[in-house]
């Protein structure tokens, strides 16, 4: 019997008859029958090995790299051959050979038609690799000989030559071979202009000038971009260039003044808004980078002069060397001759470490930005070890226990200190800070335990000023009921040449009430309560004036208060007359408190103020939902008010992060709230991208008022109160001031903001003349209102309770 080999199986040993059907030869229709059922297997098993060898993905050719295949072709033709050799080899008589032989035929031309068709494939692809390659390499070319017309010239020539001649090996058309010739010229000139931009974009702007022709619109306006943007950042670097020359004087540290003043002395008139805007923010950069290397530098010098002073214990303090003490600031070198005096111990500045540790308090990113080194001289070591100690802590975002109680000291403190209308600066509250600072430092060693908040508050108490019983203490009670004033004492008359009360917020500065009502005021006399409890027994009437001569009509309401700090009043003034609603007649329509450049056309002002609004705002379940058919759909699910602009970030924008989706919903809702309450407000800034600090929305009332609004959203029920305003630190309010004069820019720019109210908004904006509005959204609600009038800060919403 003759075995048929089939590749993978073992091979079976012969069985003693060779062939079972060899009494079927002959052409009888079985015989005939059983060489055609062996033939057709015989070519099943053939056209399977084809296939592995042609066509099939994994180990035929057609998966191969069109190198490797091209390389394997002419090795595959002999494969064929000697396959069917061997096939027919296995046929059984003459009859199965003539039914196979014209089957394998067949499959050997079908495989031959598929080894060409990969053959002309792979020929394709490695010529289409070769002339992408080649056109790479010549772009690189021109983008380093952008300054050698000539050359450039060359190269555009062998780029129209090699796609042309693809052209006809691919058999294009007339038509996309001139496409391909104008893309590839367009890539090349416009690469080298590109490259050129780098290095001077004046030489590009030329070589863009004779090249534009060639270059594709849309490549056009990325270049022509490009161009403009690198002008202006030659011209910001030429400008702001000179002012990192500025001398070391140990004398005078950085003041970011002077880094503007000779910012905008070397800005060119016809320097164009953005322009400026750069200048600006590079200014305010380098004099950071200057007040480092500043500090740094008087780090150093203090303790290079210290460690002289260890060294030198008996030698004269003229007999430092000069560089060291030329190091030192003036303040440096009374510290110095402290140090001196004292042996080369050196003794705490109280002031300056209470400054310190109220920073590290207050403001513990500032606290964290400076050199504790440039105070060595004026910090013993116990104190310089537990400030540098605490520096590190908050840098690496360490929680500090011991830190955390004294915090809570300080703020517990600066909270009693207000509540009995006390300096926070004067000597009864620096008393009352030391005393705390050392009931706190050996509680846990007395008592055994670290203090619980119940304990710190009791600490405070302790040493907070006694004030019961004093009568020179005015009492405000806000919206509290109170028992009025006698009928003698009338109110008209006992406010003139008076000033509202002042009550310190947590950044020291001065709070002022919006509203100062003559029947919310209780004067504290003996007998009518203390300073803490609020005056709630009859106040006797103070006496009338007299028509004698001499005598001294009665002191009004308010003449005994404590004294306030030097130039407030003013500022307080200023307050009045620049923001209280101004008093109208019975029965007619106040005068708004904002006002805008949007409704300067209509002639219609805002109908309500801000604290009426805020209290409207808390009460309204569908207040951010604009349902005008003319709305702006965007990504988030919010309809925008077409009054409010396009949002920053654009309509189409949907952050990832659920969170910052509900913050984008509320910062649209809020901008749509203010178009619809605050018809004379022009929105020229809002919805911008999550993470991107500033205000998240800026309007500009018709008289170039600024307002800055914070959108808080919460997920639940919560009061929005004074300790959530927004920019509550220095440099939180300059970003914001810097953002808006950007924003101011470009809408002038745009046309959005008239040239009238853009300028008196940026001479706001220099003068820092701006109010901040937090607004609760979401399930969030009530807001804060605070005024800024240069370096005064005030909460006029809610009026605080004292």
């Amino acid at each position: 019997m003759t075995i048929i080999a089939i590749e993978g199986l073992p091979s079976a040993a012969p069985a003693e008859d060779s062939w079972p059907f060899e009494n079927l030869g002959g052409d009888t229709a079985l015989g005939l029958r059983v060489d055609e059922i062996f033939a057709r297997q015989l070519d099943t098993g053939f056209a399977g090995e084809v296939r592995g060898l042609v066509t099939d993905p994994a180990t035929g050719l057609a998966g191969k790299d069109p190198e490797a295949a091209l390389a394997r072709i002419a090795g595959t033709l002999p494969l064929l051959a000697e396959l069917k050799d061997r096939y027919l080899g296995q046929a059984q008589g003459p009859r199965q050979k003539a039914l196979l032989e014209p089957l394998i035929d067949r499959r050997l031309d079908r495989a031959g038609g598929d080894l060409g068709r990969i053959a002309a494939q792979a020929t394709s692809a490695l010529d289409d690799r070769s002339v992408a390659e080649r056109l790479a390499d010549l772009r690189q070319d021109a983008s380093l000989s952008w300054h050698d017309p000539a050359h450039l010239r060359l190269l555009g020539r062998t780029t129209v030559d090699e796609l042309r001649y693809q052209g006809e090996r691919k058999g294009w058309d007339a038509g996309r071979t001139d496409s391909a010739v104008r893309t590839g010229l367009s890539d090349l000139y416009a690469g080298a202009v590109e490259a050129a931009i780098v290095q001077n974009p004046e030489r590009a702007a030329t070589l863009y000038d004779h090249a534009r022709d060639v270059i594709q619109p849309e490549r056009q306006a990325a270049v022509e971009r490009r161009i403009e943007r690198a002008r202006e950042e030659r011209r910001v670097t030429e400008i702001v260039g000179g002012l990192g020359d500025m001398p070391d004087d140990p004398a005078r540290r950085p003041d970011l003044d002077d880094y503007q003043v000779r910012a905008v002395e070397a800005t060119p008139p016809d320097a164009s808004p953005e322009v400026r805007a750069q200048v600006t923010r590079m200014a305010r950069i380098e004099h950071a980078r200057a007040d480092r290397a500043w500090q740094a530098a008087r780090g150093r010098a203090a303790t290079g002069a210290l460690d002289w002073l260890g060294e030198n214990p008996a030698a004269p303090l003229m007999a430092m060397p000069t560089e060291l003490r030329d190091g030192l600031s003036p303040e440096q070198t009374k510290a110095l001759d402290r140090t001196a005096m004292n042996g080369g111990r050196v003794v705490t500045d109280r002031d300056l470490y209470d400054t310190l540790d109220d920073q590290a308090v207050r403001n513990p990113e500032e606290f964290t930005s400076l050199d504790l080194t440039q105070y060595r001289l004026s910090l013993a070591d116990s104190d310089y070890d537990r400030l540098t100690k605490l520096q590190q802590a908050l840098s690496e975002g360490k929680s500090d226990p011991a830190f955390e109680r004294h915090r809570l000291g300080r703020l517990f403190l600066e909270e009693g200190l207000r509540t009995a209308n006390l300096d926070p600066n004067g000597e009864e509250a620096r008393t009352a800070r030391q005393q705390l600072d050392r009931l706190l430092g050996a509680f846990e060693s007395v008592e055994g335990k670290p203090p619980t908040m119940a304990d710190i508050r009791g600490l405070v108490d302790d040493v907070l000023p006694r004030t019961e019983g004093d009568p020179n203490i005015v009492r405000v009670l806000g919206d509290d009921p109170v028992e009025a004033l006698p009928q003698e004492v009338e109110a008209e008359n006992a406010l003139d040449g008076g000033e509202p009360r002042i009550a310190y917020v947590d950044d020291g500065s001065g709070e002022v009430g919006e509203f100062f009502d003559p029947q919310h005021i209780i004067l504290a006399q003996a007998g009518g309560g203390g300073a803490r409890g609020g005056g709630g027994g009859h106040v006797p009437p103070p006496p009338r004036s007299s028509a004698t001569p001499g005598q001294q009509p009665a002191p009004g309401i308010g003449h005994n208060r404590p004294p306030l700090i030097p130039g407030l009043p003013q500022a307080i003034e200023n307050y009045r007359r620049w923001f209280s609603p101004s008093s109208q007649p019975s029965g007619t329509q106040p005068i708004p408190d904002t006002a805008g450049a949007a409704a300067a056309a209509e002639q219609r002002p805002s109908t309500q103020s801000l604290s009426d609004w805020l209290d409207e705002r808390a009460q309204l379940a569908k207040r951010d939902e604009y349902v005008g058919p003319d709305g702006i759909d965007t990504a988030v699910g919010i309809k925008l008010d077409p009054r409010v602009g396009e949002p920053a970030s654009g309509r189409d924008y949907l952050p990832a992060n659920e969170n910052h989706r509900k913050g984008i919903r509320g910062e649209y809702g809020l901008a749509n709230d203010i178009a619809r309450h605050f018809p004379d407000h022009t929105v020229i800034d809002f919805g911008r991208k999550a993470g991107q600090r500033g205000p998240d929305v800026i309007s500009v009332d018709r008289n170039g008022g600024i307002h800055f609004w914070d959108s808080k959203w919460r997920g639940s029920d919560t009061s929005i109160g004074p300790s959530s305003r927004a920019h509550q630190t220095p440099r939180s309010l300059c970003g914001a001031l810097e953002h808006a004069e950007i924003t101011v820019y470009a809408a002038m720019k745009s046309g959005r903001l008239s040239p009238e109210a853009s300028a008196r908004a940026l001479e706001n904006l220099v003068s820092r003349n701006v109010t901040i509005v937090t607004v609760g959204t979401g399930s969030a609600r009530n807001g804060v209102v605070e005024r800024i009038a240069g370096d005064k800060r005030a909460v006029v919403y809610p009026e605080r309770r004292p």
